[in-house]
């Protein structure tokens, strides 16, 4: 979860203005929490104490109502009848992390997979992306570190093409918060080639398009392999209000959080 809040905040600056280039300032004035952080958050807070995820997500969402919420989730906040409404962005996928980490078998991994999906999005790109992220958050969990082999069930299961290198995502990206399938594959694609947590987010930064989206993801999947520096631990927290930095403390010890 804190490596998909630390690729939010990453890269919140480069979404609208494109870095092309590993070589770049981590963190600036302008690097803010997006409404992915807040919506990871949401669904920690919900599986951790067992809240209903729909009340949840829109309280949290609800108390940041000035974040840059994409139009037609912003209307499903705003709802007095809130449902699923067939999205097709991104932001299951940047947010589920928490599924990864709180599933303890397969079954399980899939149950709450769909329980935090099927919120708001009920499109099969994004249900597949959102449990392909999930899926390699649990099973590196577990110990089955060799990307390889993550890859290769990843491909075969989702229909993935991860093939490409990180130079190639580059020359062909362009932004599309609509991913259709592609996002996902290209923070796994960041990751299989990135030797650390901090060398994941500057692929996913580099390549450009809905930067804080792609790196919450990238993150949230660095974090299970590698973990988050403490460095960039600080930065995050620093970043961060009283009632976030509360929920990521029940399963963050806070005295990782201190100097």
């Amino acid at each position: 979860m804190l490596g998909a809040i630390a690729g939010d905040i990453i890269g919140s600056r480069f979404k609208f203005k494109n870095c092309t280039s590993k070589d770049f300032e981590l963190f600036a004035d302008d690097s803010v929490f997006t409404d992915n952080t807040v919506c990871t958050v949401s669904i920690l807070d919900t599986l951790f104490n067992k809240k209903d995820e729909t009340k949840n997500l829109l309280d949290w969402c609800r108390r940041y109502p000035d974040l840059n919420y994409d139009r037609n989730f912003k209307k499903w906040i705003n709802s007095q009848n809130p449902l699923p409404y067939q999205s097709v962005g991104n932001g299951e996928a940047a947010r589920v992390s928490a599924v990864g980490w709180f599933a303890n078998t397969i079954r399980e991994y899939r149950e709450l997979c769909d329980r935090v999906t099927k919120i708001t999005h009920y499109h099969s790109a994004e249900r597949t992306g959102a449990q392909a992220v999930a899926y390699a958050i649990y099973t590196t969990k577990l110990g089955i570190l060799d990307f390889q082999w993550i890859r290769e069930r990843i491909e075969c299961v989702c229909r993935y093409d991860l093939a490409k290198s990180v130079d190639q995502l580059r020359e062909e990206h362009k932004f599309n918060e609509t991913y259709h399938g592609t996002i996902v594959p290209q923070a796994l694609i960041c990751c299989l080639n990135a030797t650390d947590f901090e060398d994941a987010i500057r692929n996913a930064i580099s390549i450009g398009g809905d930067s804080s989206a792609i790196a919450a993801i990238t993150g949230s999947i660095a974090e299970a392999k590698w973990g988050v520096p403490n460095s960039i631990r600080d930065e995050v927290w620093s970043r961060l209000p009283e009632d976030i930095k509360e929920v990521l403390s029940l399963v963050y010890l806070p005295e990782k959080w201190t100097r």
